[in-house]
């Protein structure tokens, strides 16, 4: 089969890499496979980069003028200018599929999508594709309406830029068949309830890590004290993250039981407030450095208010390393509470804290690190996983052809 792949990075960023990973095992798996990205970062062949400097020039202009005219409070991605080169490197590939991922407002928008000669599958790597440009909706459910009166550009207004991005997804989608594909059930549930998700199909279908690279640490941790990791592409300022909820928490912990280790640059004003020992490890995209991180650690705290599927607790598990976490959004796709971490229901630094607790009680007494990589294997291997989308791929192909040929004999 030949699948074109769409992504904003390859190998960085959570849905870079989740895109990066499919490629790779597309590709193990006999697939004749290409990559098209905004920003390469391998020396892979089978990416293509394509960034063209007029529609960087254009995005430009746009975004000074929408900053400036809504002031959005968070990270919003709108789809404006076409990107034709990338429409005729993919058409010219000609693909049995193209699979879409996280694109942002760069890489390519609906009116490229609905050039696209091939069946479209886009994953969800977040809620932009069926919002009016956020991200996560937080409490907002404007998607399912049509967007307008959007609190992440502070506006009152119901016709809004919001609104008008929902009708140009609309317009450019309608006329394709599109296949939404959530990571977890959470985003999927959301996307079918879309006003743009619901004129399409929308299956869940899970993403994955490399079971060779992300595996549990090959000598015992010797260590007395309970060894925490937080780690996210963001950093720890980006408020959907929760940072602030775990350094909040740890003022009902031992600071002589636990030590804190972050991945970032910069250390949180919160902690400055604590006596726990925090130590700092450089952000790196490179997955062999990021398992020696997970194998340096007892748990993995994501304490995310809101989450799809997150990368950072599959590779935890995949390393069997155990995860506390809030029961938001995908997180209970991935922990089997108590069995492989632990899910805290009330998202406050208190239960938060006595999450933390359990799994640092348990790590031992009840096989958590065990389960942790017993629950990827089984569940989210990547040969089944790639067997499970190629099946989804062959099966619309096979609808498609059914159909058309059902209406040539009309």
């Amino acid at each position: 089969m030949k699948i074109a792949l769409i992504s904003y990075y390859d190998d960085k960023g959570g849905a870079g890499k989740a895109a990066y990973r499919l490629l790779r095992q597309f590709e193990k798996d006999g697939h004749e496979v290409r990559m098209f990205v905004y920003r390469k970062t391998t020396s892979n062949p089978a990416v293509v980069e394509i960034h063209p400097l007029l529609r960087r020039f254009f995005l430009f202009i746009a975004t000074k003028y929408i900053n400036r005219q809504y002031k959005p409070r968070e990270m919003f991605s709108y789809m404006l200018v076409r990107n034709r080169s990338l429409v005729k490197a993919v058409n010219q590939f000609k693909p049995d599929v193209v699979h879409i991922h996280w694109i942002g407002k760069y890489m390519t928008g609906p009116g490229d999508i609905a050039k696209l000669t091939a069946p479209i599958f886009w994953s969800l790597h977040d809620m932009n594709p069926f919002t009016g440009g956020c991200h996560y909706s937080q409490s907002c459910e404007g998607f399912k309406t049509a967007c307008g009166n959007c609190p992440v550009l502070r506006s009152k207004h119901e016709h809004d830029f919001s609104s008008t991005q929902v009708k140009i997804k609309l317009k450019a989608l309608g006329s394709k068949t599109v296949t939404f594909i959530g990571s977890s059930r959470w985003i999927t549930e959301q996307a079918s309830g879309s006003t743009i998700g619901k004129n399409h199909k929308c299956i869940n279908l899970p993403t994955f890590a490399d079971l060779s690279v992300f595996k549990p640490a090959e000598t015992p941790k010797s260590e007395a004290r309970i060894r925490i990791l937080f780690t996210a592409a963001s950093g720890t300022t980006e408020y959907r993250k929760g940072f602030d909820l775990l350094a909040l928490s740890l003022r009902f912990l031992d600071p002589e039981r636990f030590i804190l280790k972050v991945v970032g640059n910069t250390l949180h004003p919160a902690l400055a407030t604590t006596r726990f020992q925090t130590e700092m490890l450089k952000p790196a995209d490179d997955d062999t450095v990021l398992a020696s991180y997970y194998q340096q650690a007892d748990m993995v705290v994501v304490p995310s208010r809101e989450e799809n599927f997150s990368n950072v607790i599959i590779e935890a598990l995949s390393c069997g390393v155990p995860v506390a976490a809030f029961r938001t959004g995908g997180n209970a796709d991935l922990i089997i509470h108590q069995y492989n971490g632990f899910l805290v229901d009330n998202m406050d630094e208190q239960s938060l804290a006595e999450g933390i607790k359990w799994v640092a009680a348990n790590i031992n007494r009840n096989n958590l690190s065990e389960n942790a990589r017993k629950s990827m294997e089984i569940r989210f291997s990547p040969e089944n996983v790639s067997k499970r989308y190629i099946h989804l791929f062959n099966q619309t192909l096979s609808d498609s052809q059914t159909g058309k040929l059902a209406n040539h004999s009309k």
